[in-house]
């Protein structure tokens, strides 16, 4: 009898996995992308709700699996920059979890695909998170000698008898838009070799059932990429938009592909349909759509868990770096220098001897008033996680890069003022908005009073989102591809310019001394007879 029951015992988990390939078995995925750190429903930078959050989706999950039997979540990447709250869990947070995996632990998230950002933050950063979640980080298309030496291309999960496979891919511009000396000796592949080298593994090594392409990439990345009909599904973000289609795949087939957006203000939601009541390897029938979210109330036993990093965050928020002696006024950045501008430029130029610094106006406030300055503060005057990066331009090449700037702003309006125009410190110029495209920028000398050559190459500082962006100028104004920018670089920071900015800080009140903001830039938009009234002075 004992020996009975202990044969039953092994064969107990084969009977239940066999059981539910009998008849149709449905399974619903719900994938989030682009989460960039909105974990908790408020900001603490604002203290404002957000319209999306991990602790949204957690609502949604939560009815979700109380409505069907099988689902599984998975993300398509982009967590560890973006918010107050990850920033805080990436450069101060070293003696506990991963917040970002944590959060995606308690949420059950089945698979993760690696993002450009996630990539950005260095590899102590991302090594933790990969320690911390219970689900791995795919990336198909990296390797070092071979792809999928460095991290894990795909994961089988077993779900209702059935097996789904999700391949992770990411973009493959971050060759070109993440600074060499960040990438280092990693190679990215493109889709299709990837696809080639994998779907047949997950085929017919794996014996997967249904295969989902989890990609962090637009879709006019690889919406035309041949052997995608090897996917059954493909769920991806990186752009930002939602989207949820059946889309052409050559040879007359098609997939469903399905963006949830940014920000988890929604959510892809993709129905599996299989019926083995007359074959082992049914066809699967799918469906996707995207699911508002932004307008349900957050999971309070989901923030009740992280109530602690909550509170971390929001003393973070609170905590005073240093003294502000002067203001900082983000007004009138098309019109004239401020002082805001000012102080972006004398980080930029005070790194890698720049001759150069080219930057925008990101203050998310009118005014910062001199006075104790806080964490806050430092997330008000510059909200972005961008990096530093210095890279050879020559004179052309930057007055073109202010030409084409101010076009932008001109013609686009200004409706995103800090990515529409940008200012340059190290030279003396006018903006003449009389003149046509292209004879607008009038650079008079060096800030020094030296002359400006254009054919001249000057050691630049510029933003990690300048150089490689999704809305980066330089390939437009310069004429240099990604792959010719790379060639041009000096070096990148291994942080972002909010450090930079809290350590002055830190550094300034351990010395007892205020921040002070000095003139960095020297330039004025202006008419025709100012322009000249400048140009003869010089």
């Amino acid at each position: 009898m004992k020996r009975f029951t202990n044969l039953f015992l092994l064969l107990l988990p084969l009977l239940f996995s066999c059981c539910g390939r009998h008849g149709v078995v449905d399974i619903r995925i719900v994938a989030t992308s682009d989460v960039h750190g909105q974990v908790f429903d408020i900001d603490a930078v604002t203290g404002k709700q957000r319209e999306g959050s991990l602790a949204k989706v957690a609502t949604f999950l939560s009815k979700e699996r109380k409505e069907h039997r099988n689902v599984v979540y998975v993300d398509c990447g982009d967590i560890l920059q973006g918010s107050i709250e990850m920033y805080r869990d990436v450069t101060a947070e070293f003696y506990k979890p991963s917040l970002a995996a944590t959060a995606y632990n308690l949420l059950d998230c089945q698979a993760y695909a690696m993002g450009n950002h996630d990539l950005f933050v260095g590899t102590n950063s991302y090594d933790r998170f990969f320690r911390s979640l219970e689900s791995p980080v795919l990336w198909g298309n990296l390797g070092f000698a071979k792809m999928g030496d460095y991290m894990p291309p795909y994961r089988v999960v077993e779900v209702g008898g059935v097996r789904i496979a999700f391949l992770g891919l990411t973009t493959q511009s971050v060759l070109n838009t993440i600074p060499a000396d960040v990438m280092g000796e990693l190679g990215v592949c493109s889709f299709e070799k990837a696809s080639d080298l994998w779907i047949p593994v997950l085929r017919d090594e794996e014996k997967a059932d249904v295969i989902v392409g989890l990609v962090h990439a637009g879709i006019k990345e690889w919406g035309n990429t041949p052997g995608l009909g090897g996917f059954d599904l493909i769920l991806y973000g990186h752009d930002h938009e939602r989207n949820a289609a059946r889309i052409a795949v050559g040879n007359g087939d098609s997939v469903w592909v399905a963006n949830p957006g940014g920000f988890c203000s929604s959510v892809a939601v993709a129905d599996i349909s299989l019926d083995f009541s007359k074959s082992d390897t049914p066809e699967p029938v799918i469906s996707a759509g995207i699911e508002d979210i932004g307008g349900v109330e957050p999971d309070a036993k989901f923030l009740d868990r992280l109530s602690d990093r909550w509170d971390d965050v929001c003393a973070y928020a609170d905590s005073t770096l240093g003294i502000l002696g002067d203001p900082l006024i983000a007004d009138g950045s098309i019109w004239a220098m401020n002082s805001s501008l000012d102080y972006i430029h004398s980080i930029q130029m005070g790194f890698q001897g720049a001759q150069v610094s080219l930057a925008s106006c990101v203050q998310t406030t009118a005014r910062i008033d001199a006075g104790p300055f806080t964490m806050r503060d430092a997330f008000h005057l510059y909200p972005f996680d961008n990096s530093m990066v210095s890279l050879m331009l020559s004179g052309a090449e930057i007055r073109s890069i202010l030409e084409c700037s101010t076009d932008r702003f001109l013609t686009e309006g200004p409706v995103e003022p800090s990515n529409r125009f940008l200012s340059a410190a190290g030279i003396k110029y006018v903006i003449d908005l009389t003149e046509p495209f292209g004879q607008r920028v009038k650079v008079i000398s060096m800030s020094d009073g030296t002359p400006f050559d254009e054919e001249q190459m000057y050691r630049t500082t510029i933003t990690s989102f300048l150089f490689g962006g999704t809305e980066s100028i330089l390939p437009q104004a310069t004429g240099l591809s990604g792959a010719d920018l790379q060639t041009r670089l000096n070096v990148s920071t291994p942080t972002d310019i909010r450090y930079y900015v809290i350590t002055q800080f830190a550094l300034s009140s351990e010395m007892g001394d205020t921040v002070r903001i000095k003139r960095y830039s020297d330039w004025m938009t202006a008419m025709n007879d100012m322009v000249e009234h400048e140009s003869s002075n010089n």
